[in-house]
């Protein structure tokens, strides 16, 4: 081998091994990447820091990213399922508090990656209190109209106090016995509390803040749907600049699972049912906020009854069950036709069906207005026309008489044309029949 082949091939073999090693070093890199990929799995819990009643309920939601498996394991206070003393908890998330009260840690824990879990507080009590709004934004002198709800007790009466004084003050703002809120001259944030009559332990706050720019939401609570949009409104006043921004959760536009908001207001709930909070605040005064508490709930709809038999050319009243929305609507149809036809039967608004003329089978139908992929069917028989008569045969001496019935049924119309031998009323060769 001549020095010139000793090079060439010495080189070769050089190149070769530094190309494997970088290969190598790709490979590794994308299997690194890959791995890390893969162990980026996520969840998270909702509704977080719940209060419920003693032997109350709870619907949780867990929302897993990052896996195929999308499914999760229930705890209260470390124990699967939960246990009579901390409340009990369904595979799918159903929270049902314990008899005492005390406060309790629901746990969801990802089956696909059971390192990753999510979890929060559920404050369970014989005594709830709730105040609305839970912040106001008011001009100096401006007046707010709070409500209070007791749950448990029989006495569901309140004491109001500004800034823990009962009653309030000139300084803090004045409160009446039916929660009438009227802000001091001065600006400053101050604190409306609603003290339970039946155990002054429990109470609910709102932040009131008095401010030259004052901004509000509306509405400042409602129950959205799962997957249905709500339109929401900001004022602002005090000021010429009205631009706000929108929140969902904290979310500046919110996320896939707290459900998303526009620049315009218009909130898209999640997918799954839950509590969350829409809030804007003020382009002129970002330190002015106000917020409306939106539960997302699933909408429900139920027909009844649910199957029936019915003659031609009659009548049936149905009726629509509508859940989990405050808009109960629903479009009614007979065989996917909206209200109806006349082969198959018309049905008005109110779920009023007339059958059709002839036999046969329909399906009666609803479809929610909140929510149109919701819907309940009835399955309707129409029957067919038949005739009997009685008795079915007879033995009669010459010029003797005998007595004959039809029956009619599946129709409105009962009355028959009696023949004998294939002649309507019969004759004097093989006898008559009387109408």
């Amino acid at each position: 081998m001549s020095i010139c082949e000793w090079v060439r091939s010495s080189a070769a073999k050089i190149f070769e091994t530094r190309s494997l090693r970088v290969l190598s070093a790709i490979f590794l890199m994308a299997f690194v990447a890959t791995a890390a990929a893969q162990a980026q799995v996520t969840i998270s819990i909702s509704p977080t820091n719940a209060s419920v009643l003693t032997n109350g309920t709870v619907q949780y939601a867990a929302t897993v990213a990052g896996a195929a498996d999308t499914s999760a394991t229930w705890l209260v206070d470390g124990l699967a399922g939960g246990s009579a003393a901390a409340g009990t908890i369904t595979a799918t998330g159903f929270y049902t508090a314990p008899a005492s009260s005390g406060p309790h840690t629901v746990t969801a824990t990802s089956n696909a990656d059971p390192g990753q879990s999510a979890s929060t507080s559920v404050f369970v009590s014989a005594t709830l209190v709730s105040i609305n709004p839970t912040t106001a934004n008011l001009a100096p002198a401006a007046s707010q109209q709070f409500s209070a709800t007791v749950s448990g007790p029989a006495d569901t009466s309140v004491t109001w106090s500004v800034d823990n004084v009962v009653g309030g003050s000139t300084t803090t703002g004045t409160i009446t016995a039916s929660g009438l809120y009227t802000a001091p001259s001065a600006t400053g944030p101050h604190t409306v509390t609603a003290t339970s009559n039946a155990d002054s332990t429990k109470s609910a706050s709102a932040t009131t803040n008095i401010t030259n720019v004052v901004i509000a939401i509306s509405p400042t609570s409602v129950a959205v749907p799962v997957n249905t949009t709500k339109q929401f409104a900001a004022t602002v006043t005090g000021t010429t600049n009205k631009g706000v921004k929108w929140y969902v959760d904290g979310i500046q536009g919110g996320a896939v699972s707290t459900g998303t908001i526009t620049t315009g207001g218009l909130y898209s709930a999640a997918p799954s049912e839950g509590t969350h909070t829409v809030t804007i605040t003020s382009n002129a005064d970002p330190t002015q906020s106000s917020s409306s508490a939106v539960t997302v709930t699933s909408v429900a709809v139920a027909i009844s009854p649910t199957a029936v038999s019915l003659n031609p050319g009659v009548t049936k009243q149905f009726a629509a069950s509508v859940t989990g929305t405050t808009n109960t609507g629903v479009k009614w149809y007979v065989d996917g036709v909206l209200g109806g036809a006349a082969a198959s039967g018309t049905i008005t608004t109110s779920g009023l069906y007339t059958s059709p003329a002839s036999g046969g089978s329909h399906t009666v139908s609803i479809v929610s207005n909140a929510d149109t992929t919701k819907s309940a069917s009835s399955a309707v028989t129409i029957n067919g026309v038949s005739i009997s008569v009685n008795p079915t045969s007879a033995a009669l001496a010459a010029n003797g008489t005998q007595q004959f019935t039809a029956t009619v049924t599946g129709s409105a119309n009962t009355s028959a044309t009696w023949s004998v031998d294939g002649v309507a009323g019969g004759s004097a060769a093989t006898g008559t029949v009387s109408a």
